[in-house]
């Protein structure tokens, strides 16, 4: 079912109608726009002008005939096709702007005539607008957020890592192997055809006992036992993701049991202390304080945003308007791609130094566009709910870091896209509210 309403405004920037159509799926706005006579003119006088510009044989500069320009561009039709391309661009997007439009891509430009001199011209814009969602509740989130300060525990767990960090190995004799050990062996890995596996003939390797250097299947034969034993077992390699040098299927372990050696972390004394630069234990623990709360303070606006986001997202009523998500596919497509061209990266080489199967690209994609969508909607929903109109002294705000805030704002006004400048204002408004309303329960984290 469709549904349309008019509206009439003659004295707003020659827009005579604005057309909403709702299918049920995406709405459509369509805005009819009319050039004056006078406009018209001014921008046939214009072109023609620019077009005298170029030379033309048997004629000084400036001076060739209307027709000997048109048909130097294809003719009375083409010539006039171009006026009207200039007439919509700067018209067009300053009309757009005036009635706040956000069309989710560039829209259709539609004539049913060219212009001609003396009369008005006609012409229409649509496309599908940003899709307006519900949520389920308009309240504040319930989140939870690590302390803003560092606790104790925190203090002690990096510091505790400092230790692993420097850890040393001993060598052990006189006992079996034990989870957490680092193993040496004499390792051969053949293949089900007999074949051996790629730098395992009798090599030496160091397995730390309940690592992941290996397969699993690795610890669960090595331990309990001691120097000197020999171990065989025979497994699938069912990760070759992540055990890219295994190949896939079936592969026969041979490991003779070399040396253990079980690691072992420094003291906790002033000495280990002036080791990783502090004067002795106590100001170490004071340091460590004094970077886990600078490291919250960078951290933690970002992650209650996050958390904010996602609660919101939760509350979305149905289905996500699968237009937009797959216009932010695109978007967020596009940006990869662009960072990856910036880094000099090719797309194979990604894919593979990340161990991607085949749909995996798309599918981040997918959840990327997706998670956008969701918190763009979310968002305009929040600001239809709790917050005002856009002000000036808003977008001032939002320029204030700019290089040029004056020549910034110019350049958004001059492109006819203030529209989407004040979108992304009323977005970032949006997200203030829920921020500063969440009612938030400290929970510590590890």
């Amino acid at each position: 079912m469709r549904g349309a309403f008019t509206l009439y405004e003659e004295d707003t920037l020659q827009v005579v109608s604005k057309v909403r159509e709702d299918d049920g799926e995406d709405i459509e706005i369509v805005l009819t726009m009319e050039a004056t006579p006078e406009e018209v003119d001014e921008h046939i006088k214009s072109y023609f002008k620019e077009l005298g510009q170029h030379d033309y044989p048997g004629f000084r500069k400036g001076k060739a005939p209307r027709k000997v320009l048109e048909e130097s561009v294809g003719g009375h039709v083409a010539a006039y096709g171009q006026v009207a391309e200039h007439l919509i661009n700067d018209l067009a997007f300053d009309a757009i702007d005036a009635y706040d439009v956000i069309y989710i891509k560039q829209p259709d430009f539609n004539v049913t005539e060219i212009p001609e001199a003396g009369k008005k011209f006609t012409f229409t814009v649509s496309g599908v607008i940003v899709p307006e969602i519900k949520l389920t509740s308009y309240d504040a989130v319930d989140i939870e957020m690590p302390p803003e300060e560092a606790t104790d525990s925190e203090v002690e767990k990096h510091v505790q890592e400092l230790r692993d960090f420097y850890y040393t190995y001993d060598d052990i004799a006189d006992r079996a192997i034990e989870k957490g050990d680092a193993v040496t062996v004499e390792l051969t890995l053949t293949k089900e055809n007999g074949d051996p596996v790629l730098g395992f003939d009798d090599a030496e390797r160091m397995i730390e006992i309940g690592g992941t250097s290996m397969p699993p299947e690795f610890s669960e034969a090595l331990m309990g036992k001691n120097i000197g034993d020999v171990v065989e077992f025979d497994f699938e390699n069912t990760n070759p993701d992540e055990y890219v040098f295994l190949g896939e299927g079936h592969v026969h372990a041979k490991a003779t049991v070399k040396k253990i050696r079980v690691k072992v972390l420094p003291e906790l004394n002033d000495e280990f202390a002036v080791r990783v630069g502090a004067e002795n234990v106590e100001e170490l623990y004071k340091s460590v304080r004094v970077t886990i709360n600078y490291q919250k303070k960078q951290q933690l606006p970002h992650l209650l945003e996050d958390r904010v986001l996602e609660a919101l997202t939760k509350r979305i009523e149905g289905e996500l308007p699968q237009t937009y998500v797959d216009v932010m596919y695109d978007e967020v497509q596009g940006e990869f791609f662009k960072k990856l061209q910036d880094d000099k990266v090719s797309l194979e080489e990604f894919v593979t130094s990340r161990k991607m199967q085949s749909g995996d690209f798309k599918k981040a994609m997918t959840e990327q566009a997706q998670s956008r969508a969701a918190h763009d909607l979310a968002l305009d929903a929040i600001f239809r709910e709790h917050c005002d109109e856009v002000t000036d002294e808003d977008i001032n705000e939002a320029l204030k870091d700019a290089d040029d805030p004056e020549a910034a704002l110019k350049s958004w006004q001059e492109s006819g896209h203030m529209a989407d400048l004040r979108q992304a204002v009323r977005r970032a408004k949006a997200t203030q509210w829920p921020m500063d309303t969440a009612n938030v329960t400290e929970v510590e984290e590890d």
